[in-house]
């Protein structure tokens, strides 16, 4: 069975081509526009992953994971992309976030950084 992966971002073309690249690694995608579509999506259906950018309007990625906090499953992986040149602690450091946020991306981002930050949380890059 394949993972599934919730897809947050509010660049219809960036949505679209990660949807093609976690297709291609064999992941189950659904994708989404802002923070506010994924908590309500997240309210309804569990997913093995969490591919949220931070920068979005209506709700930010921090804002969406300070709203999961506590509520989410526990099993699912967290991957936030920022344009913002941070490291984890950073992060949490800068804007007092105490989430699980299992990797960070910065921006930009390719195919096989994304093969990287899977291969570091799950073992393979491969969602099947």
């Amino acid at each position: 069975m394949s993972k599934k992966v919730l897809i947050v971002d509010d660049e219809q073309e960036i949505r679209s081509l990660l949807n093609l690249i976690f297709e291609e690694m064999g992941f189950e995608p659904t994708l989404c526009s802002n923070g506010k579509e994924a908590f309500d999506i997240l309210e309804k259906q569990d997913f093995d992953l969490l591919f949220t950018d931070n920068q979005m309007p209506v709700m930010s990625g921090e804002d969406l994971l300070r709203e999961i906090e506590g509520t989410k499953n526990p099993e699912m992986k967290i991957i936030l992309a920022t344009g913002k040149s941070l490291s984890l602690i950073q992060l949490v450091e800068e804007n007092d976030l105490y989430l699980s946020v299992d990797y960070l991306l910065n921006k930009p981002y390719s195919p096989t950084k994304i093969g990287d930050a899977l291969e570091e949380l799950f073992g393979t890059s491969r969602g099947a």
